[in-house]
């Protein structure tokens, strides 16, 4: 052991249930972990032959933190909490899967459906999640539609036109009692749950009888309903017979990975199936319990749940309090192993896949002992861009787990007066952004790597200090081939890397230039086509963003005749401006 104290604090440690926390010689927590009995599994990492991943934890391990609690329960939803706080290295977390919509419905007050991206408000019933959002929307419009629901986000006190439509009892302006406002929310519930045979066969009599009334029209706006309501629900067939809400479990190992797979039935429709692959790291029940309550930290507890492990299944019904099923015949086992084969096939066509190109997560557990800091989650990517030497543009890509997250990339157009100085436009650039993290409380990256050499890293570097990130930052440069080469670290080393790491890091690269280079042409044409504009008479602020608006490019413009420029712009601006666009031709 690197660190003598170590056998004294294992001595000593306590025999009750509890938490602990790895750390390393920097203090940082690198695994967490629960136990029945701590001094018992606490032992076990150092006086037993351990997996090479473990292996190589335990070698890191300078010293270790544990909290008592009064029962593994408490243990497992303490773990869960800490592992979400401190992200430690060696802990496997499951990919963020938020962008999947829930149907959501109040619980009480005014029966309202909405979609949310997070199960995680008690005022709400949540279903889901839908992989396929589009079918949520369908969802949430239909039972806008047929049901009596509140629609209008603020009360007009005034009938609305929703009421005018008989698609709304008057929320705004009528007191509608709590009894039929539960009497909506029921039906809303059983049509969601899939037992609403009646709704249906309501619109079909609906449109019969208009149809005999010959009024076509409502007996066409019937018959809409009727094809939304076959098209939505085709395809979940009821397939079990009790109609439980209940989750189904199943996890396979292949080498070192594990795949989970998660069936959700409800009312006994399948209405959503997740699969995730994740790296083993120790022992395969106790890990497969850290997924799972990470699974339902994020997704709702069904009523029961079902897998195949007696001990995880005993260990879950303590934990949530729920009937947990370990079927052993019957419809149950057939519906269990069909989980399996998924799970199993899932995980094959992952492991192929990521043998040809390369594990992120792998990618990133190397990229972590290269550099010798935390698992990093959230990856940061900064390059510049210049326009013909006269603009230029600094952009920032993100990755969590190890994928492109588009929806923080940020381009930023360069406001200093040099912008053939890359330090400089460097450290306007990560101010920039990170200024703005900071004052929004944004999460910041576990790492950021600067396009360049180490000019441009030490620029990064001084605006970390300056910012106080906590962040590590890295360069990567490229040969004489503008191939990706190597990684500079914060003290200026270079650090050879293997192909699949370089891959993987030059992937990083090609994206932030890809992003730079079209954020570049979106701009470079902007400012072309704003520039043709220049100097025209009686155009305008106003007038050029209406044109910006309409033509989308120079050459659009340039097609455009007289008649139909004078229409949005007077008729001497008009000529004006199609005389230079001649000229310029």
């Amino acid at each position: 052991m690197k660190n003598k104290s170590l056998p004294f604090l294992i001595d000593n440690l306590p025999t009750e249930p509890g938490v602990y926390l790895m750390q390393d010689a920097h203090g940082r927590i690198i695994y967490i972990g629960k136990a029945k009995d701590l001094k018992k599994r606490v032992s076990q990492y150092f006086n037993r032959p351990q997996p090479p991943k473990v292996a190589a934890m335990v070698k890191k391990i300078a010293k270790f933190e544990t909290i008592v609690t009064n029962s593994e329960k408490e243990a497992f939803i303490l773990e869960l909490k800490l592992i979400q706080t401190h992200y430690p290295r060696y802990n496997v977390m499951l990919k963020d899967d938020s962008h999947y919509p829930y149907i959501a419905l109040t619980k009480k007050g005014d029966p309202i459906v909405s979609i949310k991206r997070k199960a995680n408000d008690p005022k709400f019933i949540y279903f889901g999640p839908f992989p396929a959002s589009q079918k949520a929307y369908q969802i949430v419009d239909l039972i806008d539609k047929i049901f009596m629901t509140r629609k209008c986000k603020t009360r007009s006190k005034t009938p609305c036109f929703y009421y005018h439509l008989g698609q709304c009892p008057g929320y705004c302006f009528k007191v509608i009692s709590d009894d039929e406002k539960d009497r909506i929310r029921n039906s809303i519930l059983t049509f969601l749950n899939g037992r609403d045979k009646e709704t249906l066969k309501h619109y079909e009599t609906k449109m019969k009888e208009a149809s005999k009334e010959l009024n076509f029209e409502k007996a066409q706006d019937y018959k809409n309903i009727v094809e939304a309501i076959n098209h939505i629900y085709s395809g979940q067939n009821v397939e079990l017979t009790n109609k439980v809400d209940i989750d189904v479990i199943a996890f396979t190992q292949i080498d070192d990975y594990i795949g989970l797979n998660i069936l959700s039935y409800r009312a006994g429709v399948l209405l959503n199936e997740q699969f995730a692959a994740v790296p083993l790291f120790g022992d395969l029940n106790e890990q497969i319990m850290q997924l799972i309550g990470q699974y339902y930290e994020k997704h709702p507890l069904p009523s029961k749940l079902m897998l195949g492990n007696s001990f995880i299944a005993d260990s879950l019904s303590s934990y949530y309090e729920i009937e947990v099923i370990v079927p052993r015949r019957g419809q149950n086992l057939e519906i269990l192993n069909r989980a399996y084969q998924n799970a199993t096939t899932s995980l094959q066509k992952h492991r192929r896949y990521h043998q040809q190109l390369g594990s992120d997560n792998e990618s990133l557990s190397v990229l972590s002992e290269v550099l010798d800091i935390n698992y990093p989650s959230h990856i940061d990517f900064v390059d510049i861009a210049h326009l013909f030497g006269s603009e230029a543009i600094g952009v920032v890509v993100t990755f969590k787990n190890g994928r492109p997250f588009k929806k923080l990339y940020r381009k930023y157009n360069i406001e200093s007066d040099n912008k053939f100085d890359d330090y400089t436009n460097i450290k306007e650039v990560l101010t920039r952004h990170y200024k703005r993290k900071l004052s929004e409380g944004k999460h910041l990256p576990d790492l950021l790597i600067i396009d360049g050499g180490k000019g441009q890293l030490n620029a990064a570097l001084e605006v970390t200090k300056e910012l106080e990130l906590d962040c590590y930052v890295v360069s990567l440069v490229k040969d004489d081939k503008h191939q990706t080469r190597a990684l500079i670290n914060k003290n200026g080393e270079e650090i050879g890397l293997d192909r699949n790491l370089l891959a993987y890091l030059a992937m990083i690269q090609n994206e932030g230039h890809r992003y730079a280079i079209t954020s570049h042409r979106a701009q470079r044409g902007k400012a072309i086509y704003t520039s043709v504009l220049d100097g025209i008479k009686g155009l305008g602020k106003k007038r050029k963003m209406v044109l910006l608006n309409t033509y989308k490019s120079i050459d659009v413009l340039k097609t455009v005749s007289f008649d139909e420029l004078s229409q949005l712009i007077p008729k001497e601006v008009a000529k004006a401006l199609l005389e230079k666009l001649n000229t310029d031709s």
